[in-house]
């Protein structure tokens, strides 16, 4: 068993992460294998949570892997607070949003602040197209509100046969990690 968690990232992926860290019969990750290449970067071990945006652009080889097996989590959260906190993170790192600025979009010149909101904009409404398509059809799928959790994360907890302490599970979605600093 295998719990997937996909989203554009800036939507509360290490919460999911933190909170899936008290079930006992599972590992959790979060973006644990996202610098390995070929057939090592999916090599998710059985009974592992794994949240990473980068899986959306690998969604052909994760369903080519594991099918409809694992439980698949659509992790949501506001459509402009995630472009507005892309917006702040982008600036003088290396990001997924730089990334698919300047390499999706094939474009050399620098974006203004209003264009990397544009960009943001693109990047979200892609990559939660993209999931969609992939969910589609498929058994075991969770869509669950960053804003509005609890509801979907009890049925990944049942879907996956998570055992451990729910209750300490579900207090992680009380607590703001990895949150925009300013």
């Amino acid at each position: 068993m295998r719990i997937f968690c996909l989203g554009t990232g800036r939507s509360g992926t290490t919460t999911f992460t933190r909170a899936l860290e008290h079930g006992t019969n599972y590992t959790s990750g979060h973006e644990s294998r996202a610098a390995l290449l070929g057939a090592a970067r999916l090599d998710y071990a059985d009974w592992h949570a794994e949240a990473d945006n980068r899986l959306t652009w690998m969604l052909g080889p994760l369903g080519e892997r594991f099918g409809d097996d694992p439980v698949y989590v659509h992790l949501t959260r506001d459509r402009e607070a995630v472009i507005d906190s892309f917006r702040e993170r982008h600036r003088g790192r290396i990001s997924i949003l730089r990334a698919f600025g300047f390499g999706i979009i094939s474009r050399r010149d620098p974006y203004s602040d209003d264009e990397w909101a544009e960009v943001a904009a693109t990047y979200v409404d892609t990559v939660t197209a993209n999931i969609r398509a992939f969910l589609a059809g498929r058994p075991r799928v969770v869509e669950m509100s960053v804003e509005d959790p609890l509801e979907g994360f009890a049925r990944i907890w049942q879907l996956g046969e998570v055992e451990g302490d729910y209750d300490a599970a579900a207090a992680e979605w009380s607590v703001r990690h990895n949150a925009r600093k300013g």
